[in-house]
């Protein structure tokens, strides 16, 4: 019985000391020292060959934004995403010029960074795989910074950030799935995606109409006229003055004060 007893508290005491480990705050040099000796202990980090394949190019086509802070973006990008991120200086005049390019550098997407009075400050074409960040929308503020985060943006768009997580619908589909894919119903935006259109929506001043019974909405004061004898019937029945006038019943039991 005593083992029992004695086995019981050391239990208890194993718990208790568990769990004040976990409570335990450990300084950033404490957690640096203990995540270093468990990198010695497992031989620290190999990249498996031939898994990361494709890549995504940074076109650069002005000298505004210092090719350092395009380099900046392009090595966060392959970084979080554990991608294949190159940046290249090449002279673009237009759309088809951007097309030539990705074409040529063989990339699957590209973001391109230049200068132009034709387009807004990101122009994103998914569907073809690039995107183009015009730094002269970008004036009056800081424009590096600007220049950086649209790039991320357009990267977004490129990749999918408009996408569902179904596959083969209107979001990702090229030109001959277009053929495929019916409006109607509005089947063709999946429902997780429209989720987050109308949430969007909603930010932009754009709120939806609701639709109610015509008995509600008499009811309620906001119909409007009968248009046929259904609504006349209804329109008259909430709308009637009452026959008898409202009597006001004598108390039946005195009210003590």
């Amino acid at each position: 019985m005593k083992c029992l007893i004695f086995a019981a508290i050391a239990a208890v005491g194993i718990c208790l000391s568990a769990d004040a480990a976990k409570k335990v705050k450990l300084s950033p040099e404490e957690i640096a020292a203990r995540r270093e000796k468990a990198l010695r202990v497992q031989g620290g980090f190999v990249i498996k060959p031939g898994m990361q394949k494709g890549r995504i190019t940074i076109i650069n086509a002005q000298d505004d934004v210092g090719k350092d802070k395009l380099q900046a973006v392009a090595d966060l990008l392959a970084k979080s995403f554990k991608i294949a991120v190159d940046m290249k200086t090449v002279e673009i005049k237009g759309p088809d010029s951007i097309k030539a390019a990705l074409e040529k550098d063989g990339a699957n997407a590209a973001i391109v960074v230049g200068k132009s009075d034709w387009a807004p400050s990101l122009l994103a074409a998914p569907g073809e795989k690039w995107a183009f960040v015009n730094i002269s929308k970008l004036k009056g503020g800081d424009v590096d910074g600007r220049t950086q985060k649209e790039i991320v943006r357009g990267f977004a768009y490129v990749c999918g950030a408009a996408s569902s997580q179904n596959q083969g619908t209107l979001l990702d589909a090229d030109m001959d799935d277009l053929d495929k894919i019916d409006l109607v119903p509005m089947s063709a935006i999946p429902g997780d995606v429209t989720l987050r259109m109308s949430a969007y929506m909603k930010q932009m001043g754009i709120t939806p109409w609701r639709r109610f019974t015509y008995k509600r909405a008499c009811l309620e004061g906001w119909a409007p006229a009968p248009t046929n004898d259904v609504q006349k019937a209804i329109w008259d029945k909430v709308h009637a003055m009452p026959t008898a006038p409202l009597k006001i019943k004598p108390e039946t039991k005195k009210v003590v004060q």
